[in-house]
């Protein structure tokens, strides 16, 4: 596991001694950040941020500001030493859930990174529901899930891509102001 492009390029990250966690593998990352072009400057939320991978591959391209949220405390020692090895700065790490995360720091964001753990498949729908009724998605914000089952959008969302590596599927997914 290791940063992919921009400012951190090549730089590996530690995985956690866990099953809890599953670090998104590097193919993946690589090809979720070509469908999602330009970071630049965007507000990211890394909402179940595991190792931070996503996160910090997000700064390394030029992300302006990134929260990271865990709650399992074994993989939040790794995403804080991932954090302060990449040595990038404006981001948060927030320990414990990202409903408590956002209502507290009340931030609004371009692009968000949602991972659950894939047993919760209501958390898809609840943590995009909980973002758009708190005013935290910017006009166009786009959100990354990576999921291995079907999941059901709220209707304000729209799927802009979908593609599907082994046994998991990586959807694009558009959030606009009606």
């Amino acid at each position: 596991m290791r940063i992919i492009s921009g400012e951190k390029r090549g730089l590996k990250l530690k995985a956690p001694k866990t099953m809890d966690t599953r670090p998104t593998e590097d193919r993946i990352k690589e090809n979720m950040f070509n469908l999602l072009g330009n970071v630049r400057g965007l507000s990211v939320l890394d909402a179940f941020a595991g190792t931070g991978g996503l996160g910090l591959e997000a700064l390394s391209r030029g992300a302006d500001y990134v929260l990271f949220c865990e709650n399992n405390h074994k993989t939040l020692v790794t995403l804080k030493d991932n954090v302060e090895k990449v040595n990038l700065k404006s981001y948060t790490i927030y320990s414990g859930d990202v409903y408590t995360a956002i209502n507290d720091l009340k931030k609004t964001f371009d692009l968000v990174f949602l991972d659950p753990p894939y047993e919760d498949i209501q958390a898809y729908r609840k943590v995009l529901t909980y973002l758009e009724k708190g005013n935290y998605l910017k006009d166009q914000a786009m959100i990354i899930c990576e999921r291995n089952q079907s999941i059901e959008l709220p209707e304000t969302f729209t799927l802009v891509k979908s593609r599907k590596y082994g046994s998991k599927w990586v959807d694009m997914v558009k959030w606009s102001k009606r």
